[in-house]
């Protein structure tokens, strides 16, 4: 559901405009925005199991585990286990200004 809700997105809007242009600048690949703004809808400031990140399809699963991987690595998400012992990931203060400019770039994109 979140991945058509994304292509839906990119088709009406143009954001594979506005997510080359963050992926240049913040050093990351476009399917890595997209996980970031897949974790946003997921998370609402809270962590989001791994298995339910999966669960969307966005990207095959050894895609998405290399994309998250990344990420981590990046500073834009943190890992982590909860109680239950399931790693779960959030987005980190890096990420949400990656995750702004992305909008920004959507807006003046849209806008001009």
């Amino acid at each position: 559901m979140i991945n058509s809700h994304l292509k839906l997105l990119a088709v009406c809007l143009g954001a594979q405009a506005a997510m080359q242009k963050t992926s240049i600048e913040h050093g990351v690949k476009p399917g890595q925005v997209r996980v970031l703004w897949a974790l946003q809808l997921l998370t609402r400031y809270t962590t989001v199991p791994v298995a339910e990140l999966y669960a969307t399809r966005l990207q095959a699963p050894t895609r998405l585990r290399a994309a998250v991987g990344a990420l981590v690595a990046a500073g834009l998400v943190a890992r982590s286990r909860n109680r239950q012992r399931q790693h779960v990931v959030r987005i980190t203060p890096k990420g949400e200004k990656l995750l702004q400019d992305s909008v920004a770039h959507l807006l003046n994109h849209v806008w001009g």
